[in-house]
């Protein structure tokens, strides 16, 4: 039996905030003198009736992160980092608290809530009503009583700072500052300061949206392998400082004639660690009376490279970009110093790419200096051993999360620090770091709870003694629900791929969006959504996150995206909520293809409904960008706007006019407009349905004139990408059709000897257009592969998290939303429950016997009416299969027959004669002969005496 369900109405309007129709809504922020890194408490008490008795809840906004307490206890204690993130500019979102059983009527009461500002710090966000983040918007309803934020609040500046939310940062907890029982209705807060008030009309451009999708949660525990002494030299994160460094002892002059010596200088990033803020770079002659002759750049300068610019070599520059050297040298060659800002040329690769500007610059030597010794400060010496009491724990697997660590003892005001990471032999990362400080007993524990991070390796520093692995515990957090679907076969291999793929995925999808990576961007892409939403919705109940995360979308809509994206347009940035970053069409093609898969999942138009007018929108940009040839071309000359597929085996499509990129972003296009005419039929417009009709079709002529070869079936080249791009969007003529197919095939099998040489998008299209053409031989031919490039060798190299490139040398990240894209295939190829809502019957099952040597198989999935269900054997002389169609569904089912109806039998009843199945007759996928079946909902035991 099911648990007991609730609903209730939100609030539905800006006015409803306040306490009766004439009071004015408040939020309620820290004092100035709380610095926005403090998170600060807030309290209100206050005498409830005793009539008040009955259902009471609190409806609480925030501009940033809340924990909310009623009488000491939290309100929500299996749920963190509260609200999910949105677009704070625009949308603030509150959380709905049924606090009935907290409260004591005819008792003194108090509602505490913990804040912090969170993505409010987030360079993207930080404007507007992020500002003054954190703020809290909070009303309690209770039968005859009512409570809102006003100025009669108190705050005080809490114990923890964090600089959480975006990537990087981390807790810091001072238990020397603690207040016991700042929760509670007891707690004297007469020495609190009264909060400050803002009036929600202050803010007219922001709605407040119910957070009405799973909240982020500990899912499970990851339990620490070790705990060891650090006993050699450990190489943190270097820290880039702000002065120039000198380069290479190679290049050190020697004495007079005196010539110049290079010499080196960074940029860093801005707190929040974002690619949209970076900090000024200065250079300057070391000696007075040079000046600044000329100017080149390295790529040093993704954040956690552990080398100073003694190690660059030629072959790390990339000067040699035009645009990028003349900006710089017009503002520095001929001046003994020049400031450089890149956040105004961030589209130059040296700029946009590498997170960090890092330039060599020489000097020319100035009148007097000519026979001056050069002097230059010693190279630096080996790294400095750690001071006692570092101590390294390994977690059990790599996760995304929290750590706690318990039963630590040191002196009184000890501060211990810990250092987060996620490679081998590097101690920090992307500025992942915490720290804890002993209060008063000398005895304490750690544990985070506004930020988090990606976690493997956590580097303690100043703990006396070492703690015991029984003490130290891992959170994994993430914002899917329980998940409904499951996979399993008879190769290892296989299965472990799926659950891999769950575990890379729950740990991208924290806080309400889907992120490339958990520590270096954590922006939520489009592209990487892309790969993984149907995999997705396969295996979790996301339909209330995938409308959230669309709305996303929606509401950055026209934002610029930091690469030149132009305001105020139709253009949809890369990345939402986050709105930086760099993509292209197939980014941005987020807003149509999870509507599309999410409507099929579910059959409910309502996601088409709310983000059709920004599906209209952004093709009316891409269609003012089409020219006299029919085909879309860049706007702007930035890579990141216009990037075709992305980090392939034999690199990345980045440059921007190619015909490569053209042809991706064109076949984008034409895909998207194709599915935005069918949503057009299916919402009622027959006109718009008939006019994306057309210019999909125009557009597929204009491709093949430009990129296709009608007597090869070539587009562009022989490379797979260039022939599943064309054949995935529809855009290849049925007669040419064939040609392309075994371009394909030949490439795969042949060419590159059955290994994938695909990228991000590639990747996705290619197995999603071989699954719904029956081809699960080509798919199980480069999922069986274990040597490079394959996601077998992932798994042979000891990966349990996808990393963003095939080469995982070359990549910062082992946890990446790049290759998700087989996910998609297991339930619904191998296991064989296919879901789509705009055909008939929405169901369709099909063992995946065409799968290599595959020999069983079974699966899960939620489908239009409930969970549908799959399991496959197959012998030498037999084939099994067990199915459940859910109540009120109705499904085809394919089963393997050489001899049509013949030998094919249900709960062993020849099968015409079998109780709610109907022969539908005889049909061919992939070579074989298949028994077409419709089936009503039931459970059922088929067989047949087909065998491979």
């Amino acid at each position: 039996m099911s648990a007991p369900a609730m609903f209730s109405m939100g609030i539905l309007s800006p006015a409803d905030w306040g306490s009766d129709s004439d009071a004015a809504p408040l939020l309620v922020g820290p004092t100035a003198d709380i610095p926005k890194a403090t998170c600060p408490w807030f309290r209100k008490t206050f005498t409830l009736p005793p009539t008040a008795t009955g259902t009471a809840l609190v409806y609480l906004a925030s501009v940033g992160f809340q924990e909310l307490y009623v009488n000491g206890a939290p309100a929500a204690p299996d749920s963190v980092l509260l609200p999910s993130v949105s677009y704070l500019p625009k949308r603030v979102l509150y959380r709905t608290y049924n606090v009935s059983a907290l409260l004591n009527p005819g008792q003194p009461n108090v509602l505490a809530i913990w804040a912090a500002a969170g993505w409010g710090t987030y360079p993207d966000m930080d404007h507007g009503i992020a500002t003054n983040a954190p703020l809290i918007l909070a009303k309690l309803v209770a039968p005859g009583f009512t409570l809102t934020t006003d100025a009669t609040w108190k705050v005080a500046p809490s114990n923890v700072i964090s600089t959480g939310g975006g990537p990087g940062g981390g807790d810091s907890l001072d238990d020397s500052k603690a207040v016991p029982d700042w929760n509670t209705a007891t707690f004297d807060d007469s020495k609190w300061a009264v909060a400050v008030t803002h009036p929600l009309s202050s803010y007219p451009n922001v709605t407040i949206s119910a957070d009405a999708m799973e909240p982020t949660r500990r899912e499970s525990v990851v339990p620490a392998a070790s705990v060891t002494m650090v006993a050699t030299p450990t190489s943190p994160e270097p820290v880039i400082p702000q002065e120039e460094w000198w380069g290479p002892s190679s290049l050190r002059p020697k004495p007079a004639p005196r010539v110049p010596a290079p010499f080196c200088g960074y940029s860093g990033l801005d707190p929040g660690g974002t690619t949209t803020n970076y900090e000024k770079l200065q250079l300057s002659c070391p000696t007075s009376g040079d000046s600044i002759a000329s100017i080149d750049f390295a790529v040093w300068g993704v954040p956690d490279v552990s080398e100073s610019c003694s190690s660059w070599t030629a072959g790390d520059k990339c000067g040699s970009v035009p645009a990028t050297t003349k900006w710089v040298e017009s503002e520095c060659v001929g001046k003994p110093t020049c400031t450089l800002d890149p956040i105004h040329h961030q589209g130059d690769p040296c700029v946009g790419k590498f997170k960090k500007l890092a330039v060599i610059a020489t000097c020319k030597i100035g009148p007097g200096n000519a026979t001056a010794i050069n002097t230059l400060p010693p190279p630096p010496g080996p790294p400095t051993p750690p001071p006692p009491g570092t101590w390294l724990v390994t977690m059990a697997e790599l996760y995304t999360g929290w750590f706690e660590v318990h039963n630590m003892t040191a002196p009184p005001g000890t501060t211990v620090k810990f250092q987060v990471s996620t490679t081998v032999g590097k101690t920090l990362e992307f500025g992942m770091q915490d720290s804890y400080t002993f209060g008063p007993s000398g005895r304490g524990s750690f544990r985070m709870r506004f930020a988090y991070h990606e976690i493997h390796f956590i580097t303690i520093t100043g703990l006396p003694t070492a703690p015991n692995p029984k003490d130290i515990v891992g959170y994994r957090l993430t914002s899917l629900g329980d998940r409904v679907g499951d996979f399993e076969c008879s190769s290892e291999l296989i299965s472990t791929m799926y659950s891999t793929t769950v575990n890379n995925y729950r740990g991208l999808t924290t806080g309400g969006m889907s992120v490339d990576c958990p520590h270096r961007e954590r922006r939520g892409y489009g592209g990487d959504g892309h790969t993984s939403y149907q995999f997705a919705l396969a295996n979790y109940p996301v339909g209330a996150f995938f409308n959230k995360w669309t709305r996303d979308f929606a509401d950055v809509q026209g934002v610029p995206g930091g690469f030149g994206t132009p305001a105020g347009t139709g253009l949809v940035p890369n990345t939402a909520p986050t709105v930086g970053g760099g993509g292209g069409p197939a980014w941005g093609a987020y807003v149509v293809n999870n509507p599309w898969q999410t409507y099929n999942t579910f059959g409910d138009t309502t996601i088409l409904e709310d983000m059709y007018p920004t599906m209209v929108k952004l093709l009316a940009f891409y269609a003012s960008h089409t020219q006299d040839d029919g085909l879309l071309h860049p706007w702007d000359s930035s890579q990141w706007d216009f990037l075709g597929d992305w980090i392939t085996p034999h690199g990345s499509e980045s440059k921007v006019n190619s015909p490569e990129n053209l042809l991706f972003n064109n076949c984008i296009l034409h895909y998207i407009t194709t599915l935005v005419s069918r949503i057009s039929g299916i919402l009622g417009d027959s006109t718009a349905e008939a006019k994306y009709a057309a210019d999909a079709a125009a557009r597929a002529v204009a491709i093949n004139k430009a990129f296709g070869n009608a007597s090869t079936g070539v587009f562009v080249d022989m490379l797979q990408t260039h022939a599943v791009m064309p054949l995935a969007t529809g855009v290849v003529p049925p007669e040419v059709a064939p040609k392309t197919w075994s371009n394909l095939a030949h490439q795969i099998t042949v060419v590159n000897t059955g290994h994938l040489d695909t990228g991000l998008t590639g990747t996705y299209f290619m197995t999603k257009l071989l699954m719904e053409a029956g081809r699960n031989d080509l798919i199980f031919t480069y999922a069986n592969k274990t040597d490079f490039p394959s996601y077998g060798h992932f798994l042979a190299l000891g990966y349990t998290t996808w990393p963003e490139q095939w080469d995982v040398a070359n990549g910062q990240s082992l946890m990446h939303g790049c290759y998700n894209a087989i996910g998609l295939w297991f339930v619904e190829g191998v296991a064989g429950i296919r879901v789509h809502a705009s055909e008939y019957p929405s169901l369709t099952i099909r063992a995946g016997v065409d799968a290599g040597d595959i020999t069983w198989a079974r699966g899960q999935r939620l489908a239009l009416h409930g969970m549908a269900f799959s399991s496959w054997t197959l012998s030498s002389h037999r084939f099994s299969h067990n199915i459940t169609v859910p109540a009120g569904g109705v499904a085809k089912v394919l089963i393997p027959s050489a001899n049509g109806a013949t030998g094919v039998t249900e709960g062993g009843v020849a099968v015409g004669s079998a109780v709610g199945v109907t022969v539908l007759g005889v049909t061919t996928v992939n070579k074989l002969n298949y028994l077409a079946l419709q089936v009503l909902a039931g459970t059922y035991s088929f067989a047949s005496t087909w065998s491979r």
